[in-house]
């Protein structure tokens, strides 16, 4: 079942609308079912803006992902890049946070604390 509204004044709208709440409720199913079938257009990109804005502090590699699929607005593409980036950082400051806190040795932690700098060896 595809969305044919032939104007673009009620399409728009009702298209934002969906993607906000689905995004908010159930984003996954949103990014496999749904975002993915629009076509490149502003209408597509709205939905992604919403989808970046909710997956962010919980799936940054995705929310950064999506991001990069935003065509035809360089603003709104980059907005939402610094956005996941930003969240990925977090992220990373939380785990680092998170294992300086642990009771471990501090080898243990180092070696941890490494692969978050340098990525798994």
């Amino acid at each position: 079942m595809g969305l044919n509204f032939e104007d673009w004044w009620i399409r728009e709208p009702a298209i934002a609308g969906v993607s906000r709440a689905w995004t908010a409720s159930d984003p996954v199913a949103a990014l496999r079912r749904w975002i993915a079938t629009l076509p490149e257009g502003d209408a597509r990109n709205n939905a992604i803006y919403n989808l970046v804005e909710n997956i962010r502090d919980a799936d940054p590699p995705s929310a950064f992902h999506w991001a990069t699929s935003v065509t035809d607005n360089p603003d709104k593409r980059l907005y939402l890049l610094k956005q996941a980036t930003d969240a990925w950082t977090r992220f990373a400051l939380r785990s680092k946070d998170a294992i300086e806190n642990l009771a471990l040795s501090a080898g243990l932690k180092d070696s941890l604390l490494g692969r978050i700098r340098n990525g798994p060896q």
